[in-house]
């Protein structure tokens, strides 16, 4: 993530802060268990049927700080 802000810094010279703003991505699999973890993902990339039982809330809110830390 580091190697893209830093292309896009470079190429852009000044970012604007409308490119500041993070964003992430999640899959939620609704009917259906989630695909095994060793398909090299996160697990708060992955919302399945049993986690779709917790508040959608709380899978963005982990999703958001996870991301965050990565910023």
């Amino acid at each position: 993530m580091h190697e893209v802000r830093k292309s896009l810094e470079e190429r852009l010279g000044h970012v604007p802060e409308f490119y500041r703003v993070p964003f992430g991505h999640v899959v939620i699999f609704t009917d259906v268990e989630a695909p095994p973890p060793e398909i090299a993902t996160e697990p708060w990339e992955v919302i399945d049927c049993e986690g779709l039982k917790t508040a959608i809330s709380v899978h963005l809110l982990r999703g958001c700080q996870t991301t965050a830390c990565q910023a």
